[in-house]
């Protein structure tokens, strides 16, 4: 079992399957992607504090996530409170209102704008190609198992601070 695995497992146990038994492998990754977004607030320390994590969540492809972690909330099924939100554009979002954005798909035309919002906030796609798309970190799964990865470059342009134990077992880019 590798570091991830294994921190991967530690990340989810607390987190209920929000699927029941007979699910496919899509809804799974759903479920995943909403307990690590979950997860990772926790893992980051931001330059303007809050009391509530806030997550927003950009691209129709997200809004799958948000609606696992809205249903959780909904059930009691967290430990926190959260603030949710749904964008269509990155443009259209106040960083002042996001610690965790989360965006699917992922465009090369945004980097400027996933840039900027990543000085402030924990940006996270749902593909690998950090340096073109701008963000700090993905979540990708390989053989469905999830892979965590962050952007060197990204993350140092960032005011944001990544545990570093979390770093160390992730996939580290460039």
């Amino acid at each position: 079992m590798t570091k991830l695995s294994l921190l991967l497992l530690v990340l989810l146990l607390p987190y209920k399957s929000y699927s029941d038994q007979t699910v496919n492998v899509d809804a799974i990754n759903v479920s995943k992607t909403a307990a690590l977004i979950y997860k990772l607030y926790f893992f980051v320390d931001f330059p303007s504090s809050s009391d509530i994590p806030k997550y927003c969540f950009v691209g129709k492809n997200s809004f799958g996530v948000a609606k696992v972690l809205l249903d959780q909330q909904k059930n009691n099924q967290l430990k926190t409170k959260i603030k949710v939100s749904k964008w269509q554009s990155p443009s259209e979002i106040d960083p002042k209102m996001c610690n965790v954005i989360y965006s699917a798909p992922s465009s090369a035309d945004d980097k400027d704008l996933f840039q900027e919002l990543s000085k402030l906030v924990l940006t996270v796609s749902n593909s690998v190609e950090l340096r073109e798309t701008g963000h700090i970190s993905s979540i990708t799964y390989q053989d469905e198992e999830a892979v965590l990865s962050f952007s060197r470059k990204n993350l140092k342009r960032s005011a944001i601070l990544v545990n570093s134990q979390l770093i160390r077992n992730s996939d580290l880019r460039p």
